[in-house]
């Protein structure tokens, strides 16, 4: 699963290659991010740092 993300007038938005279509990201600065998900974010981090520094 990929998703590309693109700025666009201050609006985030990403293309999703499993549907094709185009979505808007809503930022929320107060909403706790479940530690699962920070986990996740970390490891995918990790695996692209590795990968670029191949």
């Amino acid at each position: 699963m990929s998703k590309q993300l693109y700025v666009v007038n201050g609006h985030y938005y990403f293309l999703d290659d499993e549907t094709g279509k185009l979505r808007r990201v809503i930022i929320q600065d107060d909403a706790p991010i479940p530690s699962e998900d920070i986990q996740s974010l970390l490891a995918l981090l990790a695996k692209l740092a590795e990968e670029k520094n191949k």
